[in-house]
């Protein structure tokens, strides 16, 4: 064939080796099987390129198509046959760091799969939501002993997953989910505790509805900087509360306190005015490096509690919700912060409106489920124009009484939420 030139034509199979790979690199991982049969030099390209594929997300039906994104390996679940998802995790297998999988209940799972191929992955976010995803992630914890990074969501009720099988010298970050649950079973709660006493490189720790003897455990682990629990019982002692102050590395703590009853709407104080005071007080002496705290459900913080965050040197983002004693007297200290959460809390106009004159930087307030009106709306407005910096702050007023309707001006830098 001649091109319109006069001379040979030139096609794809011209392209030197290392211009052929960068080209069929940009090709869906789950395409690659089939070009494979292309041509032989196709297949020798194709076959070398499976050890750049160092991450594979799958997510189910149910995806956002911001999610199902052109990374190293993006794949929807229920768009791939089951030879094809067992041939792209065979070929890359070895040479997979990354994995998360949150397939939907009636999607194809990867985990078989990874399970029998992946031995050197690093970070790991799964969800367990029937009796052979629980059988198949206790096959894949047991094959990948140098996982860093670990967080499953678990949604089968009958779990028996065994976290023992972890290898916990490379452990850095761990998180359990219960998803659609309202505890963990005594199971994992056994399992998680194990793995906290003999883990000596853990930085990050999640977990819902954790126990007092596990709340003491994680107290004694010195290099935490990461911290999110939530408590879940009708009584705490306040020295186990006090556990977590040894904690000097932390940067980031979130503790909620959950009432064991579900179904009991009414408030229970796991700790006096007192008790909280005192925790209030030493964790500001002992955590001075903190940037992001959050206590929730703490329901007897006083205004002096909530004066006293204030001087924590490094604070970025706070949450107090819920917190009836709290009200916007002290509220102005906080102008300095990137978000702040004061949702449930006995807040009026006056003091948010102080608040939003002080701050330039807030990018999000959380004022849901308070009484404040219209007044500071028409601040919020008024003073989001006057930035100069570009910074949008997010206004959350839930079941609040504002009308925004009968607010005519705008601002570029307000973005409402009710």
């Amino acid at each position: 064939m001649m091109a319109a030139t006069g001379g040979p034509s030139t096609t794809i199979q011209d392209l030197p080796d290392e211009c052929l790979r960068k080209i069929l690199l940009q090709i869906p991982i789950t395409h690659r099987i089939n070009f494979r049969n292309v041509c032989q030099k196709w297949r020798e390209v194709i076959d070398d390129s499976w050890s750049a594929v160092k991450k594979i997300e799958c997510h189910g039906r149910w995806s956002k198509p911001y999610e199902i994104q052109d990374l190293d390996g993006v794949l929807n679940i229920s768009t791939i046959k089951e030879k094809i998802l067992e041939g792209v995790t065979s070929r890359c297998g070895d040479c997979l760091i990354t994995l998360t999988e949150t397939h939907h209940d009636d999607d194809l799972t990867i985990l078989s799969f990874a399970a029998k191929y992946c031995t050197n992955i690093r970070e790991a976010t799964l969800l367990i939501s029937s009796e052979a995803d629980d059988e198949h992630v206790n096959e894949l914890l047991a094959a990948n002993q140098r996982l860093r990074v670990l967080k499953l969501h678990i949604k089968f009720k009958r779990t028996r997953i065994c976290l023992r099988s972890i290898g916990t010298k490379s452990l850095e970050a761990l998180s359990i989910q219960s998803c659609g649950r309202r505890t963990l079973s005594s199971h994992v709660l056994t399992n998680l505790k194990q793995i906290v006493r003999i883990s000596d490189s853990l930085k990050l720790f999640a977990s819902y509805f954790i126990d007092e003897a596990l709340l003491e455990l994680l107290g004694k682990k010195i290099m935490l900087e990461w911290l999110m629990v939530t408590y879940y019982g009708n009584t705490l002692k306040a020295d186990t509360l006090h556990s977590i102050l040894n904690l000097k590395y932390l940067r980031e703590l979130a503790i909620s306190l959950q009432q064991r009853n579900r179904y009991n709407k009414r408030k229970i104080w796991l700790l006096t005015l007192s008790e909280t005071a005192d925790f209030i007080l030493a964790l500001v002496e002992n955590l001075k490096g903190l940037v992001t705290l959050c206590l929730d459900a703490f329901y007897n913080v006083t205004d002096d509690g909530f004066m006293a965050l204030s001087s924590l040197p490094k604070l970025r983002n706070l949450s107090v919700a819920e917190a009836e004693g709290v009200t916007d007297k002290f509220l102005y200290l906080f102008s300095h912060l990137d978000v702040l959460c004061v949702a449930g809390c006995s807040l009026f106009d006056d003091g948010v409106v102080e608040l939003l004159q002080r701050s330039t930087t807030m990018r999000v307030l959380n004022i849901s489920g308070t009484p404040i009106t219209d007044k500071t709306l028409v601040a919020a407005v008024r003073e989001t124009k006057k930035r100069r910096n570009g910074i949008r702050l997010t206004l959350r007023a839930l079941r609040t009484k504002l009308s925004p309707l009968r607010v005519i001006q705008d601002s570029p830098f307000l973005h409402l939420e009710w």
